[in-house]
């Protein structure tokens, strides 16, 4: 960018100094290189040129130092001279340079076809500039154009053909351009243009729908006042571009109006069509599972929207119910639409499985809050609620049984009961809460929370950070414990307001002093826009990409992360969905009970809806004790890699294990191409009929752990899954339940 300004300043300098010109390149310009060539030295003038021509003056093979000489370019018909480059930068078509050292000179021409183009612009309160200073431009020029405010005025925004508020902005002229420049006052005006309507009503934005017939700016409501001239709507003045409700963008419409006195106002109402779609996210576990004969209870799903906010009681759930009274695959959607017609969806996969053994262990009980709890006398008790997991039935938070009371007007230690069991009768450990009522009248010994600046507060989207107006907290003993407070989400977690999406967030402040009194406030944020973030989030796995476990065994998945160019670490919305290797959803928890080959797949999108690229980790469950384990282990597979390129007849054919007869395969022969993924040939070269045959088998022979399964071989016991290892002189298939190996020599 420093470059192009240079280069624009440099030409604009060189065309007032030296000399005019119209845009055919007439005119005279003298150059005086200053390169300090000495008396008596003898130089040579090289001249490159297309579509023209260029003539010296005097035409020689050298020159003596000093030597003046007159260039004149003349172009090619249908073409027009348009500067000098090289040894000199003037845009004269005739010049006179002195020749003080060897130069290489070169004509330009620019075809008359060119397209011209108009620039206009408009400006109250200041000026613009703009360089170079022409009437018409060609296509492709670039023009800086500087705003210059009155006194007491400052630059707000551009309007029309540019947008931002930086006061030089460069233009490339593709079109013709129309372009204001808004000017605000710096002092505090008596004149004040007022809106209603708008989203939400009153303010400076709106709101309309993709394609919605109804957007014409005439629905919307504006008035003027002055405590001199009274009421001058009907002196406002409305100036913008065209509002195109089928195009996805904000516009900018400018209101002015003007008193008898001369004082101006002017005030920018910003039009947004709605194409962003709620976000919902899938609360609990995805995929989630439950046993046979138990109740499912849906953690649910919320949904907030860049207009319309929280819109979690608009979600559809379907089916309302999931049945659990045989085993199987359920899939939960959810659906939700916001006032503009933007839609999302979801899904849930419930799986509803039979336990294989005994469910013997009992969940577990997680007190949220404080414990002890301090409160004060006649103050109000909320229960903080508690948490509930168990090994089978997972999140039981909702069977929780609460008994005791607190009586907040008599000052006492009172004693709480949480208590819960599984579907299989186990109870917990009971959990007790201390809660002490102490203190005088209500507040008496509570701190106060102030919050500074609006509440609730806004911010448009993609203005960089945003900055909290501030807070004060002062107790009756402790004095100004402000810098105690803690800031974070509802929850109690840490939160950060991202201006990369429009949404709703909500701050909580809170503060606990000495004796343990507690405050808290909270201010709501509202982010408006339309979000510029294009960029989806990377997920990186944690530990390897293919990992082994036994049969029977524990797996502990060791996770991903993700990061997100406007969000940050977003690792907490990663969803992981476990199947196997033909994409049939199992449960994590007891997968593990039967051999093979499984895939956990990692997704997850930001806030603005962008997703990554899915990340996969291959799980090979093993029969460890088995001649399935010793086979795996011998000829290591599955492998770590995909299949490496092959194209190789092998002849020499083995049975490893209980395995079917080869007796009438004569030839094995493999080809198959890594890079495009391209399996050429799978075939067997029999001792009889049918002699040959070229098979299809379904593979994964390009990903991790490659595998295959075949059909129609006419060898009893040969048809199944494999993995599958090859070099140019061996290749290896491994009955996948580790049965036998087929081992190919060449």
């Amino acid at each position: 960018m420093n470059k192009l300004l240079l280069r624009c300043l440099v030409l604009c300098v060189a065309a007032i100094l030296l000399s005019c010109s119209d845009e055919q390149g007439n005119g005279t310009t003298t150059i005086r290189e200053l390169s300090g060539g000495s008396e008596g030295s003898e130089y040579t003038l090289t001249i490159s040129t297309t579509n023209g021509t260029v003539t010296k003056s005097p035409d020689k093979a050298s020159y003596n130092a000093g030597d003046s000489v007159t260039l004149v370019a003349v172009p090619a018909n249908g073409y027009k001279f348009s500067g000098w480059s090289g040894g000199i930068s003037v845009t004269n078509g005739t010049t006179t340079i002195v020749m003080d050292s060897n130069l290489n000179v070169i004509a330009n021409f620019r075809s008359l076809a060119t397209p011209t183009y108009l620039l206009t612009i408009n400006a109250t309160n200041g000026t613009v500039t703009k360089s170079p200073d022409k009437t018409a431009y060609d296509a492709g020029d670039v023009v800086i154009l500087t705003a210059h405010p009155n006194s007491g005025y400052a630059l707000a925004a551009w309007s029309g053909n540019a947008t931002g508020d930086s006061s030089t902005i460069l233009i490339v002229m593709n079109g013709n351009k129309n372009i204001t420049a808004i000017f605000e006052s710096l002092e505090a005006s008596t004149l004040v243009i007022t809106f209603t309507g708008g989203t939400p009503p009153g303010t400076d934005s709106v709101i309309i729908a993709l394609n919605d017939p109804n957007h014409v700016l005439g629905n919307l409501g504006y008035s003027a006042s002055d405590p001199v001239y009274g009421n001058l709507t009907s002196s406002i003045s409305v100036t913008g571009g065209s509002i195109y409700a089928s195009r996805c963008s904000t516009y900018v419409v400018v209101y002015s109006v003007t008193n008898p006195a001369g004082d101006m106002a002017q005030k920018p109402r910003y039009v947004i069509v709605d194409c962003s779609a709620p976000v919902l996210t899938v609360l609990g576990a995805n995929p989630d599972s439950i046993t046979v004969g138990g109740v499912f209870h849906d953690p649910g799903a919320t949904a907030v929207d860049n207009i319309d906010g929280t819109i979690t009681s608009k979600i559809q759930i379907t089916p309302a119910t999931i049945s659990t009274s045989v085993a199987g695959i359920d899939t939960v959607t959810y659906s939700v639409s916001d006032r503009a017609g933007n839609t999302s969806m979801e899904q849930r996969v419930v799986v509803v499985y039979k336990p294989l053994v005994k469910d013997t262990i009992a969940p577990v009980i997680t007190l949220k809050g404080a414990n002890p709890m301090n409160i004060a006398l006649h103050a109000t008790y909320t229960e903080p609620g508690a948490t509930a997991l168990d090994n089978i039935d997972g999140d039981i938070s909702n069977k929780v049984i609460i008994s005791g009371t607190v009586n907040t007007s008599v000052a006492n230690t009172y004693t709480l009961y949480y208590n819960v069991s599984d579907n299989a009768g186990n109870a917990a450990v009971t959990k007790t809460r201390t809660v002490i009522v102490a203190g005088g009248n209500p507040g008496d010994n509570l701190p106060v929370i102030t919050l500074k600046g609006k509440n609730p507060d806004s911010v448009k989207v993609g203005t960089g950070t945003y900055t909290d107006p501030g807070y004060s907290a002062i107790d009756p003993k402790d004095g100004d414990i402000t810098a105690s407070v803690k800031v974070t989400d509802l929850y109690g977690s840490p939160i950060t307001i991202s201006l990369g999406v429009a949404g709703v967030y909500t701050l909580e402040y809170s503060v606990t002093d000495k004796e343990g009194h507690s405050a808290s406030v909270t201010r709501m944020v509202y982010v408006i826009g339309v979000s510029l973030d294009k960029t989806p989030p990377v997920i990186t796995l944690i530990g390897a990409v293919l990992c082994t476990v036994s049969v029977g065994a524990v797996y502990t998945d060791p996770g991903a992360t993700a990061t997100d160019s406007v969000d940050g670490v977003v690792t907490s919305k990663i969803k992981a969905v476990l199947t196997t290797a033909a994409g049939a959803a199992v449960s994590m928890t007891t997968f593990t009970n039967m051999a093979g080959p499984y895939i956990i797949t990692y997704t997850v999108s930001d806030a603005a809806g962008n997703a990554a690229t899915p990340a996969i980790r291959h799980i090979l469950v093993e029969d460890t004790t088995g001649m399935g384990a010793s086979l795996t282990k011998k000829y290591g597979v599955p492998l770590a890699t995909p299949l490496p390129s092959i194209n190789t007849a092998y002849k020499t054919i083995t049975v490893d294990g209980k395995g079917p007869s080869m007796s009438t395969v004569t030839t094995f022969t493999l080809n198959w191409d890594l890079p495009n993924k391209g399996l050429y040939q799978f075939s067997f070269g029999y001792s009889g009929p049918p002699n040959y045959l070229n098979f299809s088998p379904s593979q994964t022979f390009a990903q991790v752990g490659p595998q295959f399964t075949i059909s129609g071989t006419g060898i009893s016991g040969l048809d199944g899954s494999y993995y599958i290892t090859a070099s140019t002189t061996q290749c290896v298939w491994v009955k996948t339940d580790g049965s036998f190996a087929i081992v190919f020599n060449k």
